[in-house]
């Protein structure tokens, strides 16, 4: 009859033994009244550990010392050891489901004390890639009325590209979207932005100099401002802000360059 020790091992370590703990254990559940040296030869536990382990599983009730020469051991019942393993287990997730019932608790009131501090006026700096794309993934899938955007060619396409899907809902909603965007003569726009340009709520007006700044404004409330006009989409960190000032004087910025250019199919 062979055993399979890792997998044995395994299934013991998530009841709760450690590595050599189920090592010795399977060893004599297998041996049947082994000496240490037949432990250690099928355990594969060094000597001075497998004397440790014994001492602890014994403790535990999960082994008897036989006083024999030489010392021999016999484990207790594995159906024993494995009623009591998943009793504690159980007793130990009823424990943690309190603890996680406060933890939530605990974090309801903290997201009730942000979302207060949330409408007072703020500056962020949103770090690049992961933390920056949920962000803008979560501005678009709430906004409402107006997004107003200005970007470089290889940041905006981009930009669309990762999230064409949420522009499409936005249209949709009859949100109303606006572009701004560098764009040399020999550029020409990917199929999926001509086909959010067949929505008349999609609009893009072309600039042929990198602009200064590349910003995006939703709903006249809500503010980025991306450090770098060079990098691809989430390659910089942003500052978000909701601050009225700071969003208004972006949306000036934005109007003031929107009438200067003609709409670009």
């Amino acid at each position: 009859m062979t055993f399979d020790m890792a997998g044995h091992t395994s299934t013991l370590m998530k009841l709760g033994f450690s590595s050599n703990q189920a090592k010795v254990y399977l060893a004599i559940v297998i041996l049947g009244t082994p000496s240490i040296n037949g432990i250690m030869k099928l355990s594969g536990v060094p000597r001075e550990e497998v004397y440790r382990k014994l001492q602890e599983l014994q403790e535990r009730g999960f082994v008897e010392h036989i006083f024999a020469r030489p010392f021999m051991f016999r484990a207790t019942p594995l159906e024993c050891v494995i009623t009591t393993m998943l009793k504690l287990k159980a007793e130990e997730i009823s424990k943690l489901q309190i603890k996680t019932e406060e933890l939530l608790r605990d974090f309801e009131n903290s997201q009730k004390r942000e979302t207060l501090e949330a409408d007072k006026p703020q500056i962020i700096l949103i770090p690049e890639r992961r933390p920056l794309l949920e962000r803008a993934k979560k501005e678009l899938e709430s906004f409402k009325n107006s997004l107003d955007t200005i970007s470089s060619w290889k940041k905006g396409i981009n930009w669309i590209s990762s999230h064409y899907d949420l522009f499409m809902k936005a249209l949709d909603r009859n949100a109303k979207i606006r572009f701004i965007i560098e764009k040399t003569e020999e550029s020409r726009f990917p199929r999926f932005v001509e086909e959010l340009q067949n929505n008349p709520l999609f609009q893009i007006k072309t600039i042929q100099a990198l602009p200064p700044a590349c910003i995006a404004i939703y709903d006249q409330k809500i503010l980025f401002i991306d450090t770098s006009v060079k990098t691809t989409f989430i390659e910089s960190p942003v500052l978000w802000s909701n601050n009225s000032n700071i969003v208004g004087m972006a949306q000036i910025y934005f109007e003031t360059l929107w009438s200067n250019f003609e709409i670009r199919v």
